[in-house]
């Protein structure tokens, strides 16, 4: 921290989410596989995969704003090893989302939480980690859809930090 300022220096400092491949699943839903990038700011403080076991077993949270009547079927990240980590859906998060960023009309959040395992990487040097994602949603939209989100650390709340994004999710295929 700096003098004066009592707030704790972002380790986060950038978020990117990337949509790759698109397909219908079941009568209505869409799955993408997508790349989800985060800029650290000083890897060099600790190494990058000490960092990375530890942000995994402290848990992160995510909220997704979409719109009423949609649901998020899976959300995973690819599992070091092999695999996929489904995170769990979490109605106890809303709350605290709505209080912090509010609902718009016509949309509703949707919470979900880590489990402890752990996620692959790729690191981009020399302070960019990449992960993999697989999000399905449904109903799937004829247009592209736009997903405001907030992602942060399991504990506290987003009223006291977090990381924002915005996916942009592909239309629906034919």
């Amino acid at each position: 921290m700096s003098e004066g300022n009592q707030q704790p220096r972002k380790v986060y400092v950038g978020y990117m989410f990337r949509a790759g491949s698109r397909k219908r699943y079941g009568a209505a839903g869409l799955e993408v596989q997508a790349s989800v990038t985060w800029t650290l700011t000083d890897p060099a403080t600790r190494g990058v995969g000490e960092y990375m076991a530890t942000w995994d077993e402290r848990g992160y949270k995510i909220g997704l704003l979409v719109a009423h009547g949609q649901r998020i079927d899976r959300l995973a990240y690819a599992r070091q090893g092999g695999g996929e980590i489904d995170l769990q859906l979490d109605a106890a998060l809303i709350p605290d989302l709505a209080r912090t960023f509010g609902t718009p009309a016509g949309s509703e959040w949707v919470g979900f939480v880590s489990t402890k395992e752990r996620r692959e990487y790729v690191l981009i040097e020399p302070n960019v980690v990449e992960f993999q994602v697989t999000l399905r949603i449904t109903p799937g939209q004829r247009g592209p859809q736009l997903v405001p989100i907030a992602s942060r650390h399991l504990d506290g709340t987003f009223e006291q930090a977090y990381m924002p994004g915005l996916w942009v999710l592909p239309r629906l295929p034919d």
